[in-house]
């Protein structure tokens, strides 16, 4: 539980019916003092947010220049998790279902899915091929040729189907997430938490740590702390990554940047935050990662050649990818100090 000394001011504030409440939410890093979330910290978690909100079908690639090292790619991560929180079915097994769904709405009769309860082949049987979407929400598949076998899918079986070119999803159980209510006290305006997603996993966003390692990645994370009238948690444990917190539900996948591993093969993410200039160059050469958005946050303080290789590789990037000084438009304005940098696909 958050506690403060009495003689702390930001212990107390007044409501507009003169009662003395608590401040919703409280930060601090390191051993620092409690106080009101800084604009700093609250941008880079909006950032998140705003982004996976407003994201598009054109992939986009942003950096976010920070004065120094800090946790900030933890705090974007945060802010996109918690846009996902808010949406219903924002699940890795409903979005696998979804995808199946989508196959079949589109009548594509090209891309294989194998079943994977098959004990006597490793890949699954297969492939299948959709064959109707039914009024009761059912994907019916079935193999190649006249008479070949039909087979139902539906949410609950979906798991137990691959794409042929894809790995086996991964829904990963555990004990629900506690803390939603904490969730609920981040970000002012953000819809509330849905219940059903603090129970179940989700692999949308990707965090891809400090190339140090995960255990400085976690380190770091762990400085930020964040409190309520009856709570106090560490970023690390707001993020819910499943090698920082093993009992209980992931909602963030991690790719360590030092070894080339993400934590789960579960669907190909939708946003990366890169944590440092090397992840963003690790990540930006990963097959994982093609279409995926990424958001790199990258402090001002590397040395000259570093900084050159970024400007390199960006360069490269101009082939196919253009400014887009507009969207500065749809995202929350940066503090004196933070500069973004946002790239479009067209082509």
């Amino acid at each position: 539980m958050l506690s403060l000394p009495v003689s702390d001011p930001h212990r107390k504030r007044l409501s507009v019916t003169g009662k003395t409440i608590l401040p919703l939410t409280l930060f601090r890093e390191g051993s620092d003092r409690w106080q009101p979330i800084p604009y700093w910290v609250n941008f880079l978690m909006q950032l998140g947010y705003c982004w996976i909100r407003n994201q598009s079908s054109e992939r986009r690639i942003c950096l976010v220049s920070m004065p120094c090292e800090s946790a900030s790619a933890g705090l974007v991560t945060l802010g996109a998790m918690r846009f996902r929180l808010a949406e219903t079915g924002a699940d890795d097994l409903a979005s696998h279902f979804a995808r199946i769904k989508e196959l079949a709405r589109t009548r594509n009769h090209h891309r294989g899915l194998c079943d994977m309860r098959s004990a006597r082949k490793q890949h699954g049987r297969g492939p299948y091929y959709v064959d109707e979407l039914d009024e009761t929400g059912l994907v019916w598949v079935k193999t190649a040729g006249r008479s070949g076998t039909r087979v139902a899918i539906s949410e609950v079986t979906a798991a137990c189907w691959r794409f042929e070119d894809e790995p086996q999803v991964q829904t990963f159980t555990g004990l629900p997430i506690t803390y939603g209510e904490s969730y609920n006290e981040l970000i002012s305006g953000a819809p509330p938490v849905c219940p059903e997603n603090l129970r179940r996993s989700d692999s949308l966003i990707c965090m891809a740590g400090n190339a140090r390692g995960e255990r400085t990645t976690r380190g770091v994370m762990s400085q930020i702390r964040f409190g309520g009238d009856k709570w106090e948690l560490g970023l690390d444990e707001l993020l819910t990554v499943r090698e920082w917190a093993p009992t209980i539900v992931s909602r963030v996948s991690l790719f360590n940047t030092r070894t080339g591993e993400i934590d789960r093969q579960t669907r190909f993410p939708r946003l990366v935050v890169a944590d440092g200039d090397l992840a963003f160059l690790k990540v930006l050469g990963n097959d994982l990662f093609n279409e995926a958005d990424i958001l790199a946050v990258i402090p001002r303080t590397l040395d000259r050649q570093r900084l050159e290789d970024i400007g390199a590789r960006l360069s490269q990037l101009e082939q196919w990818y253009a400014h887009e000084p507009e969207r500065n438009g749809i995202l929350p304005l940066p503090p004196a100090g933070i500069a973004i940098n946002s790239l479009k696909r067209v082509q």
